[in-house]
């Protein structure tokens, strides 16, 4: 479970973030797509702390820890 857990995490990362991130900036070819740029570039940082948390729980057996503490950092 922990494998295939792990695997849709580096699907998500991999495959669905840069189509989203295509998407956005095909969407916003005007002049404000260096501002959607650094957005998405916070938002990818954002997110990879958030899986970094929740596998690092996971492999201390806790992933209920992660989300509590996902919860209070935001």
């Amino acid at each position: 479970m922990v494998v295939y857990d792990c695997f849709s995490i580096y699907c998500g990362i991999f495959v669905l973030y840069p189509v989203v991130v295509f998407a956005i900036i095909i969407s916003n070819k005007a002049a404000n797509s260096i501002c959607v740029h650094a957005s998405i570039h916070v938002s990818f940082h954002r997110l990879a702390f958030i899986l970094y948390i929740v596998a690092i729980s996971n492999s201390s057996g806790g992933t209920y820890k992660a989300s509590k503490y996902i919860k209070k950092s935001h």
